[in-house]
């Protein structure tokens, strides 16, 4: 799923930086800090969950645009938790313009809703 994420976001003109994990997501973003837009997290990954990932990010940066996405449809991350924060979920599996369109809505600061 990672590659073909990559591969789509690319193919739109995005620049794309990976992470195979949530501690290597805070690494990644630690090292690139200033330079990413926008940072996508699952809710469930290896060595540090998405909303841990989450959290370390904004001791790094608290006002980077961030996006949520998971298969899970019940209790996958607190409701509660979204809204406080304003962020975005998106429920796999999700269309190539669908992904497209929360994307753009993210980095643009729309009002963050399930896609």
């Amino acid at each position: 799923m990672l590659e073909l994420t990559k591969e789509l976001l690319e193919s739109q003109g995005y620049k794309v930086l990976c992470a195979r994990d949530g501690a290597e997501a805070v690494q990644v973003y630690d090292t690139h800090i200033g330079k990413i837009g926008l940072v996508i997290l699952d809710v469930v990954m290896p060595r540090m969950g998405g909303q841990k990932a989450f959290s370390e990010i904004r001791k790094i940066d608290d006002a980077v645009p961030v996006m949520f996405c998971t298969g899970y449809y019940s209790n996958a991350i607190d409701s509660e938790f979204l809204a406080t924060n304003h962020l975005r979920m998106i429920y796999k599996p999700i269309s190539p313009n669908e992904f497209i369109a929360a994307v753009r809505e993210t980095l643009d600061g729309a009002a963050p809703h399930p896609a």
